[in-house]
């Protein structure tokens, strides 16, 4: 090393707060050019420097790692010109090693679901995600939570994720009711407020005060969880040596603006989307007269387990259609359980829908979809209900293209429940992909539905959509740009 003295510091407040936390999970997210990287980086040295420490940083992919100008290089640069000789880079493992503190740091990506199971039987004392949203909540994120175990160190272990804002998932949802505002940008006043909250069959119940959530689930059972706001302009050295990048933002389309800008959760662009729920009004109750009306299933047989935590849904969508032809979505039946609890769900439902609604199921390619359904059919018959089934032979985008196209024309409404929102988000990230954690189970069951009211009448004409560019722009304010105060903050630095 050269004699220089090097001085590693946070470099806002909000960086500092993150260097700060000592919540169970601590999230870090905002606008673009907040610093979540060498946030990261301040946390590596801050768990680094304490004895037995161990750490892993997760990217999404191999690539995204390695990249120039990405957190393995520079995590590994400043470690190198931190301690010198006295750090071991393993460059091959993607490894940092400090043997004055038996400390490890590893990088590595879960590309795939299954790349949770080499770390299944690690012990980590401190977990990092970085740009979270790029991973699965319930597949990747979630079961890692079990690694936080380390015996060997003093510091109760610790998860922190960073991240850009992204529409849909899951992490908004654990956000939006207490750290966001209306339109999904970060309540200033709340940043950096710990609450408190246990997870119960897979959902987050929140508390304000420990002392509440432990007078109802006991001593050390609750973990803690706090959201950092971060902003462009609270980076004190980007805004000072680039302020070009604050005023490029500012130039985005409004859409962009919000999402690059002011990191809203809620905004998303809409290029590749085939459904708004602004295409569709809402209503208080179903329709009193209908010429048909049908309860279309989309089938899983899979219950969540540890090994997998997030599988497919049974969804069951009742749909009916009126003399003026209009689609109104009644109500969302959901499992995620065995065969024989779904064929109990169906039956039972079937039972209680209003009465003509025909029971519509999919019947996979193959012998043994062709089979199981034809069981369920029968026992669905054997109790007075009629039953048809649907061949699944094109793809989900194609049979999804009707009912878009219906919703866009304005003969699509729904019901005012508490799965509208749900199937709200599901309808509108579906672009026809594959996309890792989010499902299309809704999709399939609403493309049946429609399918299966207007067999009997003339053909659904093959409908070519459009896809979707941009969206209606909403208002926008600069008043709340400005940076958080930093008066009376204590700035920690490592001097080396």
């Amino acid at each position: 090393m050269s004699d220089e003295k090097f001085v590693l510091a946070p470099a806002s407040v909000p960086q500092q707060q993150f260097l700060a936390s000592n919540s169970t999970i601590t999230l870090y997210s905002g606008s673009a050019g907040a610093g979540k990287t060498f946030a990261i980086i301040l946390n590596l040295v801050k768990f680094a420097i304490e004895e037995n420490s161990t750490i892993v940083v997760f990217r999404r992919t191999s690539t995204q790692l390695r990249q120039n100008g990405g957190i393995w290089q520079e995590a590994s640069g400043i470690f190198k010109r931190l301690f010198g000789k006295q750090v071991v880079i393993r460059s091959r493992d993607l490894e940092i090693y400090l043997p004055k503190y038996n400390s490890t740091i590893k990088f590595s990506h879960l590309q795939y679901d299954s790349d949770v199971n080499s770390h299944l039987g690690a012990q980590y004392s401190v977990i990092f995600f970085d740009e979270a949203t790029l991973f699965d909540f319930n597949t990747q994120i979630l079961p890692l939570m079990g690694r936080l175990r380390n015996a060997n160190v003093k510091y109760r272990p610790q998860m922190f994720w960073a991240t850009n804002p992204m529409y849909g998932h899951p992490i908004a949802d654990m956000i939006k009711e207490y750290y966001l505002d209306d339109e999904g940008i970060h309540i200033a006043e709340r940043s950096n407020i710990e609450r408190f909250f246990i997870v119960q069959d897979g959902k987050f119940i929140w508390y304000d005060t420990l002392a509440e959530a432990e007078s109802i689930h006991g001593k050390g059972v609750p973990r803690s969880f706090r959201s950092i706001r971060a902003h462009v302009t609270e980076n004190i050295p980007l805004m000072k040596n680039n302020p070009d990048y604050y005023y490029n933002l500012l130039a985005l389309p409004p859409i962009k603006r919000k999402i690059f800008l002011e990191g809203s959760w809620f905004c998303r662009e809409e290029e590749a989307g085939y459904f708004k729920r602004d295409f569709c009004n809402v209503v208080d109750t179903p329709p009193l007269s209908v010429i048909k009306r049908v309860r279309a299933w989309d089938l899983s047989a899979t219950k969540p387990s540890t090994a997998n935590p997030n599988p497919d849904w049974t969804r069951g969508v009742l749909m009916s259609k009126d003399k003026q032809g209009m689609y109104t979505v009644e109500d969302l039946s959901s499992l995620r359980d065995r065969p024989y609890e779904v064929e109990k769900l169906i039956l039972e439902t079937a039972l209680t829908d209003p009465e003509g609604t025909v029971v519509v199921l999919p019947v996979d390619p193959g012998q043994a979809g062709i089979a199981y359904a034809n069981v369920v059919k029968v026992k669905l018959a054997e109790a007075g209900i009629y039953c048809k089934l649907v061949k699944v032979n094109k793809s989900k985008l194609i049979r999804f293209k009707p009912f878009a196209a219906l919703a866009e024309a304005g003969h699509v409404q729904f019901v005012e429940d508490n799965w509208l929102e749900e199937m709200f988000v599901e309808l509108e990230s579906f672009n026809g992909d594959k996309n890792d954690g989010y499902h299309d189970d809704i999709v399939d069951a609403c493309s049946d539905a429609v399918l299966v009211l207007n067999q009997g009448a003339r053909e659904i004409p093959d409908m070519s959509m459009p896809e979707l560019s941009g969206t209606v722009a909403s208002s926008f304010s600069f008043d709340n740009l400005k940076p958080y105060s930093q008066q009376n903050m204590v700035i920690p630095t490592f001097n080396f």
